[in-house]
């Protein structure tokens, strides 16, 4: 079990990294963007939001029931 608790030790320091570079590197457009999006939500205005919204394993919602044979 030591080399899962290994790969786990190592994915953790690949992605803390990876944040830390995108901290570095895009930090004053993250927070320019955070920025804008709070000026709207105090506003009370619109956010649109693009992005995959679910998992390629989900199933659709409008699936209500399961087809068996």
């Amino acid at each position: 079990m030591s080399g899962g608790a290994g790969a786990g030790a190592r994915y953790l320091g690949a992605v803390t990294s990876l944040l830390e570079r995108i901290l570095e590197e895009e930090g004053d457009a993250v927070a320019s963007a955070a920025e804008l999006l709070r000026d709207q939500v105090l506003a009370d205005r619109l956010v649109h939001v693009y992005g995959p919204g679910g998992t390629p394993t989900s199933p659709p919602r409008s699936c209500s029931s399961v087809r068996v044979g």
